[in-house]
């Protein structure tokens, strides 16, 4: 009996240290393959795409798109995880918490010529909203591409990933691993280069409030890029 008592210890604690080993390496941006080599002809196909398009734009166009995808998605996780409040008091504390963002949200849409960009609120986990967000459940990526391109798409998802991530690293909510696999796709057929991206997929480096002002630099790094680049 003590054998098997052991057994079942020794059980258990590799599947601890298996979930922590594997916990470990998504918080440092783990992914299965390379995201680069993965979508570069999808990639060029929308970037070829989006050229003419693009050139009709204002030059900051790269950069709102992104930056409203961060809005989007700090907005986003913010009302997920107030979801259940009373609407009265859920848009008083909006307000009051949100105000910056919602202003800017609503600064960035009507800069790419949209009326708004009403944020997301559904889902029970950080998990749920991701997939919503991926598969478009407001239409809000759709309607940045109708205004856009496709491959400022992609640019605006892969804000709206910085921004869930972003909000996620709040006092407020439990850190979780970044969506690396999606948050290096769209990064990719976006056109951002893999050393601006790989940043945002690291929740691991240092306390908290070091890893959020790192992704925030990131994101920097990311909307400064964009506005350079035509």
């Amino acid at each position: 009996m003590l054998a098997t008592l052991v057994l079942a210890m020794l059980y258990l604690a590799i599947g601890e240290a298996k979930e922590w080993f594997f916990g470990r390496l998504l918080d440092h941006g783990w992914m299965f393959g390379d995201p680069t080599e993965k979508y570069a002809e999808q990639a060029a196909d929308i970037a070829s795409q989006s050229r003419a398009r693009e050139t009709r734009l204002d030059p900051a166009g790269s950069r709102i798109a992104f930056d409203l995808g961060v809005q989007y998605g700090v907005v986003s996780q913010w009302l997920m995880g107030h979801a259940d409040l009373p609407e009265d008091s859920l848009r008083a504390l909006a307000e009051k918490e949100l105000a910056g963002n919602l202003q800017q949200l609503d600064a960035d849409a009507r800069a790419l010529g949209l009326p708004d960009v009403p944020p997301l609120a559904a889902g029970k986990s950080a998990r749920d909203l991701q997939e919503r967000i991926e598969a478009d459940a407001s239409g809000a990526a759709a309607r940045v591409e109708a205004a856009t391109s496709p491959r400022l798409r992609h640019v605006f998802l892969l804000g709206a990933l910085a921004g869930i991530v972003q909000a996620r690293l709040g006092p407020r909510d439990e850190p979780m691993p970044a969506p690396a696999e999606l948050i290096g796709m769209h990064a990719t057929l976006g056109g951002v280069p893999e050393p601006l991206w790989r940043p945002l997929t690291r929740v691991d480096q240092g306390s908290r409030a070091q890893v959020l002002a790192s992704h925030r630099a990131a994101a920097d790094a990311i909307g400064r890029h964009l506005a350079s680049a035509r």
